[in-house]
Order: structure tokens, then C-alpha cells, then sequence
């Protein structure tokens, strides 16, 4: 198994986290997530001949007479091997297919008693059609048989929570299986937390996100469970530690069962309603960092909540402070159950801060730095039109300018992290799928952007899950930033500043404690009469960053040149055309090293590429000016222009993954990605974003029409109606199903109006989907809206109307609702 790998390194202490996250592909995203097509579960072949048969039928609770979901159906050979499995959907379905030689069906589900039906050799039929009713255990503790493990110690709850333990795999193997034959796109999203001394608040914290198709597993574990058993959860190698995780995988191997013992956890507050099952490893060797821990069930709907687990054979301090971790399991109508979050918690000793716990031990302070580092499933989408989405963060933050009005098409992001939006013509940018914990705002400067600079604004906030957060901030000023970075280097008279970037290619890393590696710079003014040298110096920034802060006057063309060893290995120009001016610089053939790599090479890692084009609209090809065109995982940034063009004049040779936002693609959650490969120039991207109209229809449909040609999308807009979109926040997830969206107006007709009768109120409603979102097709355009939230048939006291009119040039609309006290 592969996992990503990540380096952790924090005052002067190294982890090599072994992280349960898989590295994934990214695919070009249009207007929605793509979905994957159906996926027909007829699959299974029984009989005692080699040609391919199949079993059908469904599941049902046998005393209730309903279908039982998430039920795992598996056929089995003689020698008990598996041959086939599948899960049964919400309406107790299932269906397998298979070529061997089956001798029985197995059905097993968490809280009802195991069945198993023995198969009979052909005779003649295409396939089986076998209907099973299960039977629920009257308690969760009622036995099954298992087999003791003679390792552990005697204990009177041992078989009955060696029970308990056998039922919680059928559910662990059910996500397994669920991936298998039910597989889902999901979006998910990694995090790194720094935390206070305490450990229960997070101090600063980096968020990445990915998608992943098909069967990739949410998260895994890095070790195969023969691995886990034998040499345990940690490693120690050439100064690194590599802590592991386990994952469903691991919990349902027999390797696992075999090296742990179970026993009931005594029950709390924070576990209502659950059955807790206490694991330890069954025996301890000295040097082998291992688990032990707690499994949670809900009693009630018998699904699989919860692991908790903690590492043993750690130092007496990392222990005490908590060093372990967590998976969430959560389960679906379709029977589906999905990992849907982790973490781990590891604690080592470091220099010492203001964030980190200290201890005293024969008069010396040791320091201790916590970090959590994991990960959550934000949504899921699966190919029979099923969805979910996790009740996450958001933040709506409002730019504006000095007089307090808003700046519209600002970039603006969340510094460490992948979140970004455009603001919208109000200066409102929203900002969704937030992982709790704490965040810092910056807004993308297109001049600075193009040297992976951002301006801070000192705006922050904490975002909590299923809540929203509402924050102003007032547009800092690109020419103040570049001047006060001026004085801070000592520079007491500021007038044209240069900010010169070198960046080196990928493949070659450098160490800045090594004097070979040294860069100088130098900056020469170009004249007719012959250049001369303005300064020179050491880039002494371990970024590469040169400061020209005076002696530039406004017209003039200067060069800088960098060099390394000896050797030029960047230069560029650029004229003095205002107060701010930037110069990017890649190594054009990089650091020459001693490891065989030839100058050759190096240069082509080095490279120069040019990334360019234009964003134009998809039906008109008219030019798209203001769109924000970023390169993901770098701070590089601009916006189109009135022509709709780009540049990214000169960039590191490397595979880049380009992302085009606009406000109104914002307004519905979506951007344009596209990834530009290694070793190729990209400078004539040609990018089209849909129309609105397309916006619409793949919304709604054409209005009045199921065509999609070009007259039935103008329908939409002949007909005066329009899309109106949004969420509920925080989502009420209790009383989902009696909550409804409300779009009032006021409408007379001219026969009314003349005879000076009262307009009637008109209205449209929609119920919101589980995670609060909703959208209203067919709404009146040129008319002010109110759109309101109903529960059980009354206002929402604590929800105030939001008031919005759809217009034929603007006629998607997003209009959130926000529930101030939930009820």
C-alpha cells in the first residue's frame, strides 16, 4: 500500500508523518463534479460449474418485513475462500456475478444475526433469485459464536465482547465493500494543526484539498495489518519518526483479531447511547510502539460511529498528553459506509514556544510541540445520484474599499491553505467546506501575485463545523506593503520600489547553510550611453527575494542578474513604470551539484515556461475580462484583462495545475481546472467558462423544454425566469424534512392595476437538501424577491428575508439564509 508522506519539521523537531491519505489525479471540472455512471450490482454466479451465474434478491428484516441496507453478501467456496461480494442498497437489493465454483451465500450486518444459504449445482436456470430475512439481535451483547484467544488474560465480558467485536467487522468490511462495488467521486480535505500548550486549541494550521474517482478508499493506512502486528505503529530510522494509522483494512484483518484483546469501555457523556469496545494489544514488547483504544456503536440504529485509539510505548509525557487518534465512520441510505474523518495527534519534544507544553525532570525544561494531522470526506457523489456532504465551515467576507465600499473581482484566499474566491459585485466573497480550526485572510494583488507574493489584511477567524462566519475587511494597499518591507530593511528613504524574485526549479533542493550555494545579485541601469552597476549585494532572503527600495527613477530600464558559483543562473529586466514594480527570475539551469546530474540537465528542470492565453465565453467566444487565473498550490495569480488575456510570463519548468475563478462561477461552488503537463510551453490556452444560460440549464433544464439547442436555451430568458440558488446556515440537520425555502413577490396584472386593486403576492418554495443547499428553477425576473425559511409552516423568528431580483444579464442568483439561534 502508498501512502502520501509528509516531512514535519517545528523548532528544531522532526517527524516523518506516514499520513493515510493517497495521492490522486486531478480532473477538469466543469460545471459539476463529474459523476460516475451507474453501477449495476447484477454480479454473481452460483453454481458448481465453471460457466458465470448469478444470485439475486433481497434482504429484509425478518420481523419487520423492511429491506435492510449495508448488508455485506459474499459467496464463498468450498475452502471458505471469498469469490464475490456486494452490499445491499436501500431497498435491500442485491446482486452478484461470478465464475468458480460457489458454495454458499453469506449475509452479514452489524446488530442482526449472520445467515448463510448453502448453493446447489446448476440445473439449467440463468441465475438464482434468493430472498433472506434477517434477524435483528434482541441486544447487542447477545452472543454469536467466536473463538476465544487463548492470549488474553480471563475477563467475564471477554466472549461477549469478543461478540460484539466479530459484528463491528461486518460493518468495517461493509465500507470496504461498499467501495467495491458502489464507488463514489469524493472530494476531501487534508490538514496539519499546530496546537496550544493545552492541546485543545489549534494556534495556526495548513488545509489542502483533492478529489478522488472510482475505488481509491477515503483514507488508509500506509502498513499492511501483518506489518502492524509484527513491528508495530512506529518507526525509527536515521533521525525520523513514522507514526501509523489504522484503518478499516487493518481493524477487520485477522492478523489484527489475533493481536488484540477485548473487553467493554465503561460508558460516558460524551458517548450517549453507544456501546464502547475496548481493544489492547495482547502482548507488549519492549521498543514497539502500539495502540490500544475504543470502538463506538450506536445502540439504537446499530452503525459503527467511532475509533479511538492512543499509542503505547511512548516516552511517560507524549502518552499523558494525548498522543493517538481517531476515525469517524458515517452510513448512508445506499447502505454505504464511509470513512469520512481522521486524525492523529503526535506530541515530541522540541526547542520550546509560547505553543508547547513544558515539563521539568533534575532541574532541565523540555518542551513538547502537539500536532494533529488529518483529514475529512467535505462531499460525495455516487453514480445512482446519491450525495452527501459533510456539515463543514464557511465564511463570507466582504472586501471594501476606504470609503467602506465593496471591491469587486478581488482574489481573495486563506493564507497555508487551497480556499479561494472572487468578490462579487457587493465585494462579497464565500469561502465553504472549511475544516475547523483557525485561518488568516490575505487578498491576491495581481502585481505582487506574480511573484508568489500576497498582501495579509491581519483579518482572521476560527471557522466551526456547520457554522458561518460574517467578517469585513477593509483592502490593504499594494504600495504601502512593498514600502514598509522597505523600512524594515533598513531603508530610510522609499520612493520606485523593485521586488525581484529568483525561484528554483523543482528537483533541485538547495540548503542555504551551505556557503556553496550562496547567490549574489546585482542590478545594472540600461542607457544608450552604456550601463552601469545601481547596487549589488547577497540574496540573503531563503526565498530569493531582492529589495530595491531607491536610487530608481520613473522610466528607466533595469536589469538584475543573479548569480551562483560563479555563474549567471538568472537575469531579467523590467522598466520603471510606477511606485510598485516586481521582476520574477527562474534559475535558468539551476545549482550545479555533485551528484551526477549534469548542467544539461539541470536546465531543462530549470527552464523557463510561459503560461498565457485568454478566457473567453463558451457559446459567444466573446472575451471574459476579470477572471481570476491561479496556479494551484503556488501564490501565483492575475486577472484577465479587457481582451480576456493572461501571462504568466516566466515560470520554473513543472507540472501546473491552472484554476480559473469568476464571481459567478463562485456563486454556484464551482472553477474551470485544467493541468498543464511537465516540459511543455502553454502560451495560447484557449479557456472557456459556461454562459449563464448554460449555468442554468445544467441547473435546471431548459425552461419549458427538455432540448438543450441553442433556441430552447434562450428560452430561459424570452420566458423571463431565472435560477435561484443558496444555503442554510447553520444547517439544522434535525428538521430537515419540515424546513422550506420561501420566494415571495408581488405581482398585478394590467387589468388589476388599472381598475386600482392591491397586487397579490406570489410565491415559490423548495426544500433544501440534507446539507442545506437549494435552488429554485423557473423564478420571475425584473421582480424584487423575499426570500424567507419556513419550519413546520412558520417564519424562522431568528432568519431575516433576503431580498434579491434576478435581471435577464444576471438571472443566477444566490441568495444564503443565515439562522442566527437554531431553533
Amino acid at each position: 500500500m502508498v501512502a502520501l508522506a509528509t516531512d514535519v519539521v517545528e523548532n528544531g523537531h522532526k517527524w516523518y508523518v506516514c499520513t493515510p491519505m493517497r495521492a490522486l489525479r486531478e480532473y477538469e471540472a466543469g460545471l459539476a463534479i463529474r459523476r460516475l455512471p451507474s453501477i449495476a450490482l447484477l454480479v454473481v454466479a452460483v453454481s458448481h460449474v465453471a460457466r458465470s451465474q448469478s444470485v439475486a434478491g433481497t434482504v429484509r428484516d425478518s420481523a419487520s418485513g423492511q429491506p435492510l441496507s449495508g448488508v455485506v453478501v459474499q459467496l464463498k467456496d468450498i475452502s471458505d475462500s471469498t469469490l464475490a461480494r456486494s452490499l445491499s442498497d436501500e431497498g435491500g437489493i442485491y446482486s452478484l456475478v461470478v465464475s468458480g465454483k460457489p458454495s454458499k451465500v453469506q449475509f452479514l450486518r452489524l446488530g442482526f444475526r449472520p445467515e448463510s444459504r448453502p448453493l446447489l449445482k446448476a440445473t439449467g436456470v440463468a441465475g438464482l433469485q434468493l430472498d433472506i430475512g434477517m434477524a435483528a439481535l434482541p441486544s447487542m451483547l447477545n452472543a454469536i459464536q467466536v473463538e476465544a484467544n487463548p492470549r488474553c488474560s480471563a475477563r467475564p465480558d471477554r466472549e461477549s465482547a469478543r461478540s460484539v467485536w466479530e459484528q463491528t467487522r461486518w460493518a468495517m468490511l461493509a465500507s470496504i465493500v461498499a467501495r467495491e462495488s458502489n464507488p463514489a467521486t469524493i472530494r476531501r480535505i487534508a490538514f496539519q494543526r499546530t496546537m496550544d500548550a493545552g492541546g485543545q486549541q489549534a494556534v495556526r494550521q495548513t488545509v489542502r484539498s483533492e478529489t478522488a474517482t472510482g475505488t481509491s478508499p477515503s483514507f488508509f493506512a500506509l502498513r499492511a495489518a501483518p506489518d502492524l502486528a509484527q513491528r508495530g505503529f512506529r518507526d525509527d530510522s536515521a533521525g525520523y519518526q513514522r507514526f501509523y494509522s489504522p484503518d478499516a483494512e487493518i481493524l477487520v484483518a485477522d492478523e489484527f483479531e489475533r493481536a488484540y484483546c477485548f473487553h467493554f469501555a465503561r460508558s460516558d457523556n460524551k458517548h450517549g447511547g453507544q456501546i464502547g469496545l475496548a481493544f489492547e494489544p495482547a502482548q507488549r514488547r519492549a521498543g514497539r510502539v502500539d495502540i490500544t483504544g475504543e470502538l463506538w456503536i450506536d445502540t439504537l440504529s446499530r452503525t459503527l460511529e467511532s475509533v479511538e485509539f492512543r499509542y503505547l510505548g511512548l516516552d511517560a509525557i507524549s502518552e499523558g498528553l494525548g498522543a493517538g487518534g481517531m476515525l469517524s465512520f458515517t452510513s448512508l441510505p445506499n447502505g454505504v459506509v464511509m470513512l469520512d474523518r481522521w486524525k492523529m495527534r503526535l506530541v515530541g519534544a522540541s526547542a520550546g514556544s509560547d505553543d508547547e507544553a513544558t515539563t521539568r525532570s533534575g532541574g532541565l525544561r523540555t518542551y513538547h510541540t502537539m500536532r494533529e494531522i488529518g483529514g475529512e470526506v467535505a462531499n460525495a457523489t455516487w453514480g445512482d445520484g446519491t450525495s452527501w456532504s459533510s456539515p463543514l465551515g464557511r465564511a463570507r467576507i466582504r472586501v471594501v474599499n476606504e470609503r467602506g465600499l465593496g471591491v469587486s473581482g478581488m482574489a481573495v484566499g486563506l493564507v497555508d491553505t487551497d480556499y479561494r474566491s472572487i468578490t462579487d459585485s457587493l465585494g462579497y466573497a464565500d469561502i465553504s467546506a472549511l475544516a475547523p480550526g483557525p485561518y488568516s485572510v490575505f487578498v491576491a494583488d495581481t502585481r505582487l501575485a506574480e511573484i508568489g507574493v500576497t498582501l495579509p489584511t491581519g483579518t482572521s477567524f476560527s471557522a466551526r463545523r456547520g457554522s458561518l462566519v460574517l467578517t469585513n475587511l477593509t483592502l490593504p494597499n499594494a504600495e504601502n506593503f512593498a514600502t514598509q518591507a522597505c523600512i524594515e530593511r533598513g531603508y530610510t528613504d522609499v520612493r520606485n520600489v523593485l521586488i525581484a524574485r529568483v525561484t528554483q526549479p523543482r528537483g533541485v533542493e538547495r540548503s542555504w547553510d551551505d556557503p556553496r550555494n550562496a547567490m549574489s545579485w546585482r542590478a545594472v541601469r540600461q542607457r544608450a550611453g552604456g550601463d552601469s552597476i545601481v547596487a549589488t549585494g547577497k540574496v540573503a532572503d531563503e526565498n530569493g527575494f531582492v529589495y530595491l527600495c531607491d536610487a530608481l527613477a520613473a522610466g528607466e530600464r533595469v536589469r538584475v542578474d543573479i548569480s551562483s558559483r560563479g555563474k549567471l543562473v538568472a537575469s531579467g529586466e523590467k522598466r520603471i513604470s510606477e511606485r510598485l514594480n516586481v521582476l520574477h527570475l527562474p534559475f535558468d539551469f539551476g545549482q550545479l551539484t555533485d551528484d551526477g546530474r549534469t548542467e544539461a540537465d539541470l536546465r531543462d528542470l530549470g527552464a523557463v515556461a510561459k503560461i498565457g492565453g485568454s478566457v473567453r465565453d463558451s457559446v459567444s467566444g466573446a472575451a471574459i475580462s476579470g477572471a481570476s487565473v491561479s496556479l494551484r498550490d503556488t501564490p501565483y495569480l492575475v486577472l484577465t484583462d479587457s481582451n480576456g488575456t493572461f501571462a504568466f510570463p516566466a515560470l520554473n519548468r513543472r507540472d501546473y495545475v491552472l484554476e480559473v475563478r469568476t464571481s459567478r462561477l463562485d456563486s454556484i461552488g464551482t472553477l474551470k481546472r485544467i493541468q498543464l503537463p511537465l516540459n511543455r510551453n502553454n502560451s495560447d490556452l484557449l479557456l472557456f467558462l459556461p454562459t449563464e444560460r448554460q449555468i442554468a440549464t445544467a441547473m435546471c433544464g431548459a425552461s419549458g423544454s427538455t432540448s438543450n439547442s441553442a433556441a430552447a436555451l434562450q428560452d430561459r430568458i424570452t420566458a423571463n425566469v431565472g435560477v435561484l440558488v443558496g444555503r442554510i446556515d447553520p444547517v439544522l440537520l434535525s428538521s430537515s424534512d419540515t424546513m422550506l425555502v420561501v420566494a415571495e413577490w408581488r405581482s398585478s396584472g394590467e387589468l388589476a392595476s388599472a381598475a386600482g386593486l392591491p397586487a397579490t403576492m406570489q410565491r415559490m418554495v423548495a426544500a433544501p437538501s440534507p446539507n442545506g443547499s437549494y435552488q429554485m428553477c423557473d423564478v420571475p425576473i425584473g421582480v424584487k424577491l423575499s426570500v424567507s425559511l419556513l419550519g413546520n409552516g412558520n417564519p424562522f423568528p431568528s432568519v431575516a428575508p433576503v431580498e434579491v431580483t434576478l435581471t435577464s444579464l444576471n438571472f443566477v442568483r444566490r441568495a444564503d439564509l443565515t439562522i442566527v439561534k437554531p431553533m
